[in-house]
Formats: structure tokens, sequence, C-alpha cells
């Protein structure tokens, strides 16, 4: 019963995500329902900015005080759909983005997280959380640092399970870093992760990379638990499906939406 609701849910999900594509900007000045969902603590503002852009005259910006939750989820085809399934499993998917640090930028030795793929734990089972998002963009110790975990138990037992390190490097802080993300979710061993940093190669995993749930993963950008007071910048948001490619990802990354 249970490998058959998978199937039907997996088809579901590939027949309703593919070839679905976000691309925005923030030109327009609001963050509409149909096309975000709002994570917002005490502690967290969210603005649109003329302060910095990295493409057009508009960016999104956070500012967060310690301890808070302050990001924004993009949504794709029928918001429905997108918040039943989320990202599909065992097929390609790309994820670009671009971020900025001003100058002074504070840091921490703790972790903060400013980009994770969020994981759906089957709480119809009574499966707990606390497993960390299978991949994240963190900054700790004024390092980027890439983590992922993984978990082929249908119910994983309590605990973190996302602690691996996949690339780290000291934060450039007073310019736009724009950060391009392949990967294919899977808990077996036919998943991968490719990651870019401004047009260079410095991830590639190949390897589970996703928790054995009913529902996929999906993206959220901001500021997760800052142990400082941060103040963050986004632009040019976009994910494609497995029709895209490296360098249509790059061309499109700047455009406006």
């Amino acid at each position: 019963m249970r490998n058959t609701l998978i199937f039907v849910l997996s088809y579901l999900v590939i027949s309703s995500a593919s070839a679905e594509l976000v691309l925005r900007s923030f030109e327009t000045g609001e963050l509409k329902e149909e096309h975000w969902q709002i994570d917002q603590y005490k502690g967290c503002k969210i603005d649109h900015s003329t302060e910095q852009a990295k493409s057009g005259k508009q960016s999104i910006k956070f500012t967060a005080e310690p301890g808070t939750r302050c990001e924004i989820l993009p949504k794709f085809g029928s918001p429905f759909l997108w918040w039943l399934f989320h990202e599909p499993f065992n097929e390609a998917r790309w994820y670009s983005f671009s971020l900025f640090l001003p100058e002074p930028s504070e840091f921490s030795t703790e972790n903060e997280v400013v980009a994770q793929w969020h994981s759906s734990r089957d709480r119809i089972f009574g499966e707990k959380g606390g497993r960390g998002p299978p991949l994240a963009l963190r900054i700790r110790h004024g390092n980027w640092r890439i983590t992922y975990g993984s978990d082929s138990d249908f119910l994983s037992e309590p605990g973190a399970k996302a602690i691996w390190p996949l690339w780290e490097q000291k934060v450039e802080t007073g310019v736009w870093v724009d950060w391009l993300f392949k990967v294919r979710w899977s808990y077996a061993d036919d998943g991968y992760i490719e990651i870019w940093k401004d047009g260079e190669q410095i991830v590639k995993y190949n390897g589970p990379n996703a928790y054995n749930d009913l529902r996929g993963v999906y993206l959220k950008l901001g500021s997760y638990h800052p142990r400082v007071n941060r103040v963050i910048y986004f632009d040019d948001i976009r994910l494609g499906d497995d029709e895209e490619s490296f360098e249509s990802m790059l061309r499109e990354q700047t455009q406006q939406h």
C-alpha cells in the first residue's frame, strides 16, 4: 500500500511540476501571494529595496534579528499542487539566485542558513522533525558553508541527518554573489548535487541527498536563525526543470519577470 501511494504521488509530482519554471526579480514592488509564501517571525522585516539590485532597480531586503525566521518560499504552478507535493524526486532541477551582504557585515561562530531546501517529513505517520535541510547554504564564522544529508529509512529516527559538509569558503561582502544549483533529489545512490558560484563549479557530488518522504523538498531564501543582526538582499530567483542547461540558466539569470 505504501509503495503504491509513493508511486501515485511521484507521478502527480512529475506531471504537475515538470516544465514549470520560476523567473522573478522584484521590480513590481510587491510579493504576490500566488508567487511567494512568507515565513516571517517577530524580529523579521522583508521589504523591496532600491539600495541594492542585481538587475533592474529593486531587490528584496531581509532585516533579521538574532534567532528569528525571515524567509520567502517561491511557488510555481498550481498553488495547491505546489503546497501538496513541492519538488519532484528523481529528475533534474535547477535553482539560481543572487545575494548581497552589505559591507561591513557581522558574523558568528554559529550556523545561519540563508538558502535551504527544506524537507517534508511525513507527519501523517508520526515522523519527528529535527533532521535538518538535505541541502543548505549557510554562513558560519565568516565563511560560506554548504551542507547536505539524506536518509533512506521511510521513517527517520530523531536527530540531525544533514551534517555533512560539501564546500566552504570565505564570505564576500559588498558584492553580488551568483549561485547556481543543479540537483537530482533522491535518497538512493542515483542522486547528485552540482553547484556553481559566480560561474565557477565548486561542488560535484554523486549520491543520496534526500529523505524517503512522500513529498519533496521546497526552497526557502532569506535568513533562518541568524546569531547576529543580519541584513541580506536577494534578486533574480529562478527555478528550472530538466529541459534547462547551465548555459540557459546563466543566460536567463538576470532577466526580469
